[in-house]
């Protein structure tokens, strides 16, 4: 049996607030296989960032396991946490999350750089997967001379650059139009199909139900398939 690309066994996270304990994930369990592509829905405030953030290896859970191709993060040290972030991982932000003083080019070469590869030869992936991206010959421009959507598909290159074998993507299209975020979608699940990525995505947008296998809800601290039963109970 294959091994899981994400698995989450009942995972609590809390945090303190003015001196009182409040609990953001209650028990959330789930298991991705390689190349699934799942919807997460969730009310504003519901835990949906933190749980990204506890996949990702930025927050560490307080109980439960979180284990990404069988790996625990929680055993991991800091270190070892980021490097599997870097080389396993990638991200896509509703603000694109793009470094300004760099061009579209360094930002997308930015992980393989952080892995070892050497400049010259990250320039060229990067210059490659621009192109894939739609955005060929644009790589000497900087974040704030192109449109929202272009910075989003930037953001979609450096994400999959180092081939990760898991995205996860906070409101990907949340701050484009609609015809952009249409654009944006379409592009993000062609990629990942494509490579047989897993991708976790947060969204409101409705439209990326339908090209989904899976479509979840953070309710209570508990992931749920929509409409239905607690994940894992």
């Amino acid at each position: 049996m294959e091994t899981p690309i994400l698995e989450l066994r009942q995972v609590f996270k809390h945090y303190f607030e003015a001196g009182e304990k409040r609990s953001i994930l209650r028990g959330a369990s789930l298991v991705m296989a390689e190349g699934e592509f799942v919807a997460l829905l969730g009310r504003s405030g519901a835990g949906k960032s933190t749980l990204l953030n506890v996949i990702g290896g930025l927050d560490v859970a307080d109980e439960g396991t979180v284990l990404v191709q069988g790996r625990e993060l929680q055993r991991l040290s800091d270190d070892e946490r980021t490097d599997l972030r870097a080389r396993q991982m990638g991200f896509v932000f509703q603000s694109f999350n793009l470094i300004p003083t760099l061009t579209a080019a360094e930002n997308v070469a930015l992980p393989l750089v952080l892995g070892g590869e050497r400049l010259p030869a990250a320039a060229v992936a990067a210059e490659s997967m621009l192109a894939k991206v739609g955005l060929a010959g644009r790589g000497g421009s900087s974040p704030d001379r192109l449109s929202g959507g272009e910075q989003q598909r930037v953001a979609i290159a450096r994400a999959l650059i180092h081939d990760p074998v898991l995205v996860l993507a906070d409101e990907p299209t949340g701050n484009l139009d609609y015809q952009t975020g249409r654009e944006i979608m379409d592009l993000l699940h062609g990629m990942v199909r494509e490579r047989r990525v897993s991708m976790l995505v947060v969204t409101h947008d409705t439209d990326f139900l339908s090209v989904s296998d899976r479509v979840l809800r953070l309710q209570e601290g508990v992931l749920r398939d929509a409409d239905a039963e607690p994940v894992g109970t």
